[in-house]
């Protein structure tokens, strides 16, 4: 829907989260004001929901002003808010209720009210420029004087950090992320070394990263950029061949395009230099003349022998091939199925060894045959409940879903099933235990370091 600014004060907070900041609030619109008026016919109430990344918890009966766009979703049209400012912060009635909330304990309306009346509209600055101005306001204890400064202070703090890095192009909900993980310090050490947001947020690009390492001064042939430059390259290499590596002149041919050429950004001795230390920080490994990123030479090796590991054990069926083939034969008449030589051939083998993969495009009867997979499964060891200890993944939600539909065997994304916790960390991978006998994952390019992690795991 339409992207749009919306103001209005807070009846409601619905929900707040200390650790994201993610934030859900009811706001009140007053449709007097002609730029707000406009929303009437579309959103029929007074009352709009508002989804926002904010600083602090917000306030009842604070006045924001927002920035995003209008959605449409199971919960009928919501705001999504990608930045706001307090509107009211210097009024009585903004000062009162910013006081006399959660963020200021032990200080109520009453005593919130009365700081104002000593102190006026600039309440918040005077106490910030001069804590002694507190002492000014009658009745008020050491304790609720100390609560006042040090929350002042914290929040301060915070929304000087939060506004620099919103000035880089940084998203609010980046920004709360990136704070949390560097510190008071993350504006310094983002402008030093923008490149570093690729790692530490996910989804965060070369070029948002260059965009902004450009921005702050750092020159277009400075090393820290073209080390940037030559991950970025090697990794959309791998990401888009399918391949884990790069040869030496390939990736300097290809580093060298993305400048257009420019031999006074990167040339021959300035690329060699930037790769050697790239190697001593263990961010790339080099194989003769092949270039790895350093996590995927890791995990490659690592799936090596898990594999060789898995080929190596012995499997104790308790069937076999004629029993294999009535129960296929069982599964086609059930489900008026038809499977052709290959298919049947690839039915028997993923039933019979350790590790089986089955290559197709689109329309191959892939599908299909992990539904025979599973069912036979069930029939062959239908004592054990082993349909239960089948683990059914794909890489997003809908492809699962698809997968369910045709299979009728609950799927999952591989994420969920090794509980993805952000940054590229599972919760289940080398030697954790999962509740699964059989996984079987449907991928359109399997990279090693997602298929490494289930081959890490040990079924319950």
């Amino acid at each position: 829907m339409a992207t749009g600014k919306i103001y209005g004060v807070v009846t409601k907070v619905t929900y707040f989260s200390e650790e994201t900041h993610f934030g859900v609030v009811r706001i009140k619109l007053d449709y007097q004001d002609r730029s707000i008026l406009k929303y009437k016919a579309k959103l029929f109430s007074n009352i709009l929901t508002v989804t926002c990344n904010f600083e602090r918890i917000p306030v009842i009966d604070e006045e924001y002003d927002f920035e995003g766009e209008f959605v449409s979703n199971q919960y009928g049209i919501q705001f999504k808010a990608t930045r706001y400012s307090i509107r009211n912060a210097n009024t009585k009635e903004g000062v009162i209720a910013y006081l006399s909330s959660d963020l200021f304990p032990g200080i109520g309306k009453i005593t919130a009210s009365k700081i104002f009346d000593t102190l006026g509209k600039d309440t918040i600055k005077l106490i910030e420029e001069d804590v002694s101005n507190l002492d000014k306001v009658t009745g008020l204890t050491q304790k609720q004087k100390d609560t006042i400064i040090a929350n002042l202070k914290e929040y301060q703090t915070n929304k000087k950090i939060i506004l620099g890095l919103l000035d880089l192009g940084i998203t609010m909900k980046m920004s709360l992320k990136l704070y949390k993980i560097l510190g008071e310090d993350v504006l310094e050490k983002i402008k030093h070394n923008p490149y570093q947001l690729i790692y530490l947020v996910d989804g965060f690009g070369f070029k948002r990263a260059d965009r902004i390492a450009l921005e702050v001064g750092i020159s277009e042939d400075s090393d820290i950029r073209v080390q940037a430059l030559i991950q970025y390259v090697l990794n959309m290499y791998t990401r888009s061949t399918g391949n884990v590596y790069i040869e030496y002149d390939e990736l300097f041919n290809e580093t060298l395009k993305e400048v257009n050429g420019n031999l006074e950004i990167i040339n021959k001795e300035k690329f060699e230099k930037n790769l050697k230390f790239l190697r001593v920080e263990n961010k790339i490994y080099i194989d003769n003349n092949n270039i790895y990123d350093y996590r995927m030479y890791y995990a490659e090796n690592l799936l090596a022998n898990k594999v060789k590991e898995f080929l190596n054990h012995k499997l104790e069926l308790g069937y076999n091939n004629n029993d294999i083939e009535n129960v296929i034969k069982k599964i086609q008449e059930e489900f008026e199925i038809t499977y052709n030589e290959k298919q049947e051939l690839e039915i028997k083998t993923a039933l019979q060894e350790n590790i089986v993969i089955i290559t197709g495009g689109p329309g191959t009867g892939k599908s299909t045959i992990i539904k025979a997979i599973i069912e036979a499964f069930g029939r062959l060891y239908p004592s054990e409940l082993i349909k239960e200890k089948i683990a059914l993944l794909a890489p997003t939600g809908r492809a699962a879903k698809r997968l369910k539909e045709v299979t009728n065997h609950n799927g999952q994304t591989i994420h969920k099933f090794l509980g993805y916790e952000g940054e590229g960390r599972f919760k289940y991978g080398f030697g954790d235990y999962i509740d699964a006998k059989i996984v079987i994952v449907d991928l359109p390019v399997p990279g090693p370091p997602v298929i490494i992690t289930i081959f890490s795991c040990n079924a319950v």
